[in-house]
């Protein structure tokens, strides 16, 4: 007859002299999770027909690079061996890997791939943050720590700036939707002059939602610049890369955006200071142009100034005297020469040279054509006229003869 501890060493030693089982390697969904105040992790491996219980000693647990939890696909490297006290074999852990991670790390991989392919994450197409900010539209949950920490933040940095928070989903089914969608709203409201879209921190299948394509295309075509605030400093998801700008954490991004209210005194301090040096400057310059004025020769005599003025003008009436009676000379000169030309031309003086014309009907006789004998023909003399009849006519003993010789 064996007694119970006989039996449990009995099933131990031949369980941990199996070879097979020093080194296995079991994937599984974890379930029963239990963190130990000493540090220790404590759950089970389960698929659709059976569990096994597992545990990792604390020096194994603190090398893990990420967090199990419950519904978790994980593998399981370890050693089954037997819990003597208890009669039950467990497997103890020696190493984990998050099963499901390697797929939505793949996932992952492949969107940006696809989207940085599309310029979604090109530079020229960040639009810039505003350096300063009246409204800050929150795309977040209402009710995690984030939204308490950016308010707080905000109110002690600057209460003036508005705060407007636009709840969504962050986590589970539907929440990449409810992400787009609040975004969508924030633009078509077009009061915020920035926008803050994350959450607190959690696993990668928490931050899975900023993951999706959906939420990257309604960053990308949003006309409000986004800063994406999604989760730790280590945690990096495709909002991230698709966004104008990414913060570690949401308070880090509230702080980006708002400055100090002693900073902004300091600002306004130093502007109404070089306004007061520029006032100052202008005054000491007009008040030199008016000691200027003042000193001046015209303004303490006058009289100087007057008498300037008044031999310019003299001189002026001098000058233009002297051009109108230089015009005037010019003028009789020019018209005594036409009257004399006129008067050279005169047929009364030609006529005093021994001339005279002959008229007949009162019309001027040019040519001996223009009379017969027996006319009565009236000649014109200088000092008088004579009236007598055309008794003959000779052809061709005329002035025109006269020229011909």
């Amino acid at each position: 007859m064996l007694s119970v501890t006989a039996l449990n060493k009995y099933i131990k030693a031949l369980v941990e002299e199996d070879v097979l089982l020093e080194a296995v390697a079991i994937s599984g969904e974890i379930s029963n999770f239990t963190l130990h105040s000493s540090g220790h992790l404590y759950f089970s491996l389960k698929d659709e027909h059976s569990s096994i219980s597992c545990v990792m000693w604390r020096d194994v647990a603190a090398a893990l690079k990420f967090k199990p939890e419950n519904g978790m696909d994980a593998v399981v490297f370890g050693r089954v061996a037997v819990y003597e006290k208890q009669g039950r074999y467990q497997l103890y852990a020696e190493l984990m890997e998050d099963a499901g991670r390697g797929r939505l790390h793949a996932m992952f991989e492949a969107l940006k791939a696809k989207l940085a392919k599309k310029g979604y994450f090109d530079e020229f197409a960040k639009k810039p943050i505003p350096a300063e900010v009246k409204t800050i539209a929150l795309v977040t949950s209402p009710t995690g720590a984030a939204i308490r920490d950016m308010i707080k933040i905000a109110g002690e940095l600057d209460p003036a700036v508005k705060l407007i928070v636009v709840p969504c989903l962050v986590q589970g089914d539907g929440a990449a939707v409810s992400i787009s969608a609040s975004i969508d709203r924030v633009n078509r409201w077009g009061k915020a002059d920035a926008m803050i879209v994350g959450r607190g921190g959690g696993s990668m299948e928490d931050l899975w939602p900023f993951n999706e394509e959906v939420v990257a295309d309604a960053i990308f075509r949003s006309n409000i610049p986004i800063i994406s605030a999604v989760g730790h400093e280590t945690d990096f998801t495709i909002a991230d890369f698709t966004a104008d700008m990414r913060a570690s954490t949401p308070s880090f991004a509230i702080s980006m955006l708002i400055k100090p209210r002693e900073i902004r005194y300091r600002k306004l301090s130093a502007l109404s200071k070089d306004l007061e040096r520029l006032c100052t400057k202008r005054l000491y310059d007009y008040e030199n142009k008016l000691s200027n004025l003042i000193n001046s020769r015209g303004f303490q005599k006058p009289a100087y100034l007057h008498s300037a003025y008044v031999n310019r003008l003299k001189n002026a009436a001098r000058f233009l005297n002297l051009q109108m009676s230089n015009h005037e000379e010019r003028t009789k000169a020019g018209a005594l020469n036409l009257f004399a030309r006129l008067e050279e031309a005169s047929p009364v003086k030609v006529m005093k040279k021994g001339y005279s014309v002959a008229t007949a009907k009162g019309k001027a006789i040019k040519s001996v054509n223009d009379i017969s004998v027996g006319e009565n023909l009236k000649v014109i003399l200088s000092d008088g006229s004579l009236e007598t009849v055309v008794s003959k006519i000779n052809l061709g003993d005329g002035l025109d003869a006269e020229d011909r010789h």
